[in-house]
């Protein structure tokens, strides 16, 4: 697997949500070892086929330095998407393990 690194806008806003995973058939295996390397609170959640979030409530939320094994979206996710806080004005950076597929 590759390691990915991007840099998220901050403050985020629904306009400025970056697509991590763009294929439904990707999304259905999550991304393994997100990593917030940068110095704002960052999400990943998942959009359905409307391009709408599916439970935005259970986005997961990386503080600065913070990490989990895996991130696994919702059923029914045809993309994954990340975004900044909505109140930072620093920097988010997302790391994580591009999916093949």
């Amino acid at each position: 697997m590759l390691r990915t690194s991007v840099k998220l806008t901050c403050p985020g806003s629904r306009e400025n949500i970056v697509v991590i995973v763009a294929t439904a058939a990707q999304s259905q295996y999550g991304i393994g070892h997100p990593e917030n390397t940068g110095g704002c609170n960052l999400y990943i959640g998942a959009l359905d086929a409307d391009g709408k979030p599916i439970d935005p409530g259970k986005d997961l939320e990386l503080i600065p330095g913070a990490s989990r094994h895996w991130y696994y979206p919702p059923s029914g996710a045809v993309q994954i998407v990340a975004g900044c806080d909505t109140r930072c004005h620093g920097q988010a950076v997302l790391e994580y393990d591009t999916p093949i597929g």
